[in-house]
């Protein structure tokens, strides 16, 4: 099980964790439990939510920062679950995965004015 801890907290998805932390906690939280994985024996780091999480502000905020960091790593990869699957049944060094076809059979890109996000090789 996927626990993010926080404090003396332990919750399954970020939305079950107290709502009183802070924006500053929110991302120490995030970065916490990332390098808790990355540090170790780097498992995939699953972040659930509920759509109403980011109805407040900091919410969004302490996420965005979060996910900002992350996009500047070389080597952290922003999946969904099936493209871990992928992964899983074919690990791929960091260094062949420029060519991980699994990935890579984006054909259609999105127009920037739809994307959702500024996260790379955004397609349908």
């Amino acid at each position: 099980l996927n626990q993010l801890v926080m404090e003396e907290f332990s919750c399954a998805m970020v939305d079950s964790c107290p709502p009183y932390f802070s924006e500053a906690e929110l991302v120490e939280m995030f970065m916490t439990n990332f390098k808790r994985h990355y540090n170790s024996n780097r498992a995939p780091l699953g972040l659930y939510f509920h759509t109403l999480w980011f109805k407040q502000k900091k919410n969004r905020r302490a996420f965005r920062k979060f996910i900002d960091d992350m996009v500047k790593r070389q080597d952290v990869f922003i999946v969904s679950n099936w493209e871990a699957i992928q992964w899983m049944q074919n690990p791929t060094p960091l260094n062949k995965m420029d060519s991980f076809i699994q990935w890579n059979t984006c054909t259609d890109t999105v127009p920037i004015e739809k994307q959702a996000c500024n996260i790379p090789r955004v397609c349908k």
